[in-house]
Order: structure tokens, then sequence, then C-alpha cells
């Protein structure tokens, strides 16, 4: 089933109800299931990163995988081949079109790994159809889609999660260290990623038969098929993802946040860089502290406060620096 081009990301999100401001409902699964029940979950998206996630859930025994989905056939047909290995049988649903799972009423939860300008309309149609998500990162595409989709979760009642471990897996030190005080009050960090994204200029290329080009495309802009885009090359590109700063910005912004307490919050001004004084956008809080992205001086995050600095390698070797 082809994706109707006049249906883009804004007038889907749009159309979606106007969202409560109800708590969001965290509970173990949709439908209560009890001890003896599992977790009957779909998936979407199975390339790589997608089939390194369902390979995780499959490891569960809580979960039954009942279905996959993939525009790219051969990304979909090495999925269900490992739901049927996993479950010694040939009953895995195989679509291109995530509304054959979302719209299924044995399905609890969802999996969502498709490329980033997708999230936002799956999980939304996926939670306002009583599914759990779990969502890849970057969990949208624009601000706005994100508070939709926190908003729907809260009104529907939904479990969403994240896929960012980093942000405290990778940088739980920093967490202790600027919380517990070793540098005083900080009101300043640096994170240290890619650039946005850009325009695509990829050359035309023909339409492999098992692609189903328009559905990749869904709510972005017509153009034709590169195969870099269906390899996990389309994070540059501004139509489909927002480049490094969302890709390991996402767990490097998080990661800044959390440490400073302010993940429950959001900016309250951001400056992009002016070519003259500023040469990095940074985003201000209500709170004073500023975080910039880019400039540091060591490693992917670093923090600074009136009794010290820490950086990637102070945590790698347990140490930072400390004013005298």
């Amino acid at each position: 089933m082809k994706v109707n081009q006049s249906v883009t990301r804004r007038t889907f999100l749009n159309a979606t109800a106007a969202a409560s401001s109800g708590p969001l409902l965290l509970r173990r699964t949709a439908h209560g299931a009890g001890a003896n029940d599992r977790i009957v979950m779909g998936a979407i998206g199975m390339g790589n990163q997608g089939r390194g996630d369902l390979r995780r859930f499959l490891g569960f025994s809580e979960v039954q995988v009942v279905a996959v989905c993939d525009v790219v056939g051969r990304h979909a047909k090495l999925a269900k081949s490992m739901v049927d290995e996993r479950y010694g049988n040939q009953d895995c649903q195989v679509t291109s079109d995530f509304r054959d799972i979302v719209h299924r009423d044995d399905i609890d939860a969802v999996l969502i790994a498709t490329p980033d300008h997708w999230h936002a309309i799956i999980s939304i149609e996926a939670m306002m159809f009583g599914k759990d998500v779990y969502c890849e990162k970057p969990e949208c595409l624009t601000i706005r889609e994100g508070r939709r989709m926190a908003e729907i979760a809260r009104q529907y009642g939904r479990v969403f999660s994240g896929g960012s471990q980093r942000v405290w897996g990778d940088y739980n030190w920093f967490h202790r260290m600027v919380r517990g005080g070793a540098i005083g009050e900080v009101k300043e960090a640096w994170v240290n990623v890619g650039g946005p994204s850009g325009p695509c200029l990829l050359p035309p290329q023909e339409i492999p038969d098992d692609v189903d080009w328009d559905m990749w495309l869904g709510p972005a802009p017509q153009r034709p098929f590169h195969s870099q885009l269906i390899r996990g090359g389309f994070r540059p590109f501004r139509d489909y993802s927002g480049g490094g700063t969302t890709d390991w910005g996402c767990h490097t912004f998080g990661g800044a946040m959390f440490c400073l307490e302010l993940h429950e919050t959001g900016p309250t001004e951001i400056l992009p860089p002016d070519g003259d004084e500023r040469s990095q956008m940074t985003v201000k809080f209500a709170n004073g502290v500023q975080i910039h992205h880019g400039g540091g001086w060591d490693g992917i995050i670093n923090f600074a406060g009136p009794e010290g600095r820490i950086s990637e390698a102070d945590c790698l070797n347990d140490h930072f620096h400390r004013v005298v």
C-alpha cells in the first residue's frame, strides 16, 4: 500500500486528538498481562539496527514476536527468518505497511527502528491503537513531534521508551561527579558531536523490485531512490534526520541534561552560531545553565564549574582537574 504523498508530517500530527495533561502511566505491559502470558510484539523497521534490537527482544522469554515490517523486502525476510528460527515455526507475519501491525488487536507493544522521519507518525498511530512503544533514537525529527508524542502517550496511557541507554550507561561517572559537587555548581557544559543535516543531493538510481520507495519516503518530500538511504545512510539529510546533532546528540545532550538535572525541562533560549562572537549553538535554561554544541576541549562531553572541570578523559581515568 502506497503512502499518499499529500499527507504530510504536519497534517498527520495536526489530525491527532488534542492531548490531555494527565500523568504517563508506567506499567508492565499493555492489557495487564499476567505471569503466564507473554508480551506480544511487532517489529517495524528491520535494517541492521532494527534486527539487532529484534534479536535482543527475542532473547526475553516474556516476549512473543508475531510480525515484522520493512519496506525493503530482503530486510523483512531476514527478520522473519530470525523470528521463525527462534520459535521453530513459520508463523511470523511479514508486511511492508506498519499499519498492518499497529492495527492488530492481539499485539501489545511494538519496536520502531525505522529512519527518523517515520518515528513520530508510527509511534503516535501505535499508541492511539493501544500499543506500548520502544522507539529507536532519535525518537523524533522535531521538537513539535516530540511534544505531541509525549502528549499522546499521556492521553492514551501508554508506555513509551526510547533507545538512548548511553545517557546513564556511558555517562554515569559525570552524573556522580557533577551531582556530587566535585567541581562546584556547574553552569556550563559542552557537547562535542557532529553538526546538523543538510539537503539530499544524491543522484537518482533505479528502484529495486523489493523496495517500496513511496512507503520509505512517507511524509518526506518526493525524491528519486538512492541505495545509500536504505542502508542506514540517511542521517546527513534533513528530510530524514537531524544529522550528528540528533544522532549522537540525543545521547550526549541527553546525558548532559540528565547530569545537570534538566532532563524534565527544556531550554528557554536557543542561540544559533552568528559567525562572530558565537561560533557554536548554545542552549540556555531557566536556572542559568548553558550547554554548547561543540567547543569543548576533550572527548564528547565536558563540564566546567568554579572548582574544576571534567572531560571524557577524566571519566576514563576517574580523575578531574580541580581549580587551585
